[in-house]
């Protein structure tokens, strides 16, 4: 087990915190969403490493997830991009009797930026990300963490990963579920 029985009960699912109602409707044209949330700030304030918000989710991670396990990060889609709000969650996590796993992701090609409005298609998240330092997590237990998810493509990309290089078991946890509130309730299915 990875995460506590109350948090999850099938490891194949994606799991995630608290729900993200993104800030834009679009960013392009800067048409704000009126239904953002206090979740919606408060996943801002963790993209853009708040201290405040990184103790919390280190919090919460803490209470819900085993000791002894390996903590990943799905990597930016810029492989310049190293340090991030996430992988300080889990670089602290790894402080609490964790191992920090977050060097064994590495991004080695830049991938089109999701939330920009590139392809969420999983492959590319495989053929642009690779395992270092597979020592780390062969046959142990990988708690994979993303800052947002909307369709679980890199998540279940890095998990495939991850078991393909020997981990034992990955579970993947997003901090936040991207939502958004359809405007015409009567289209919805």
């Amino acid at each position: 087990m990875i995460l506590r029985d109350e948090l999850e009960d099938d490891v194949n699912r994606i799991v995630y915190w608290r729900e993200y109602p993104p800030y834009w409707l679009d960013p392009v044209n800067k048409i704000k969403n009126p239904d953002v949330t206090d979740d919606t700030f408060f996943i801002m304030d963790l993209k853009a490493k708040k201290q405040k918000q990184i103790n919390q989710t280190v919090s919460f991670l803490d209470e819900n997830s085993e000791g002894g396990i390996v903590v990943a990060v799905v990597p930016s889609h810029d492989p310049a991009t190293r340090d991030s709000g996430i992988r300080r969650v889990a670089q602290q996590l790894a402080l609490l009797e964790r191992i920090d796993g977050t060097s064994c992701l590495l991004r080695h090609t830049q991938a089109p930026k999701k939330s920009g409005g590139g392809s969420r298609d999983k492959a590319i998240d495989l053929r642009t990300i690779r395992v270092v330092n597979p020592e780390i997590i062969k046959g142990r237990l990988v708690l994979l963490l993303d800052d947002v998810t909307s369709t679980g493509g890199s998540l279940e990309a890095c998990k495939r990963l991850l078991q393909n290089a020997g981990a034992k078991n990955v579970q993947c946890l997003a901090i936040g579920k991207t939502v958004h509130k359809c405007p015409f309730p009567q289209l919805m299915p």
